[in-house]
């Protein structure tokens, strides 16, 4: 819900198969499996997905654990790739969304561990609403147009207990 309320949708997909999801939906949390989730969750059994994003290892034949924050006009703005003993964290993921999502309202740079509420770095002035300001790559952010979503993918590979 908190991912919504910043206009955020979150699309799961794993170089499994839809019916290796069913079952390991099928499964409660406490018992392996990822239980009842409340987003998309896309097979990318052919590995495109997961090679585009650079997740994918040929050596390991599966892929690595990935994140990616797409803001609304498309462009990759953070990317986490983790080993696959290692978790990923729904606080940071949130924070680093925030984060960016103030750093182009504002026009201000968030310093490590900013949190909203706290002192960003970077120019004084806030920009105005009905103001279009230039930011990464150039690219004109115009603060009047129709709202767009951000999108996160988490890229992931299923170990449950099926």
């Amino acid at each position: 819900m908190e991912f919504e309320n910043l206009d955020t949708k979150i699309i799961a997909c794993s170089v499994d198969s839809a019916y290796t999801h069913y079952a390991c939906i099928k499964i409660p949390r406490k018992d392996g499996g990822l239980g009842k989730i409340n987003i998309p969750l896309m097979s990318d059994l052919n590995h495109n997905i997961s090679k585009s994003y650079g997740v994918y290892s040929k050596e390991l034949g599966h892929t690595y654990r990935g994140l990616f924050i797409i803001d609304p006009q498309g462009i990759l703005r953070q990317i986490s790739i983790n080993d696959l003993p290692v978790g990923r964290s729904v606080e940071e993921t949130l924070r680093l969304l925030q984060a960016i999502q103030h750093a182009d309202k504002y026009r201000e740079v968030s310093p490590a561990d900013w949190k909203p509420g706290d002192i960003s770095m970077g120019t004084k002035r806030h920009v105005k609403s009905e103001e279009n300001i230039t930011f990464m790559n150039n690219q004109q952010i115009d603060h009047n147009e129709n709202k767009m979503l951000f999108i996160i993918i988490i890229i992931m590979i299923l170990i449950c207990l099926c």
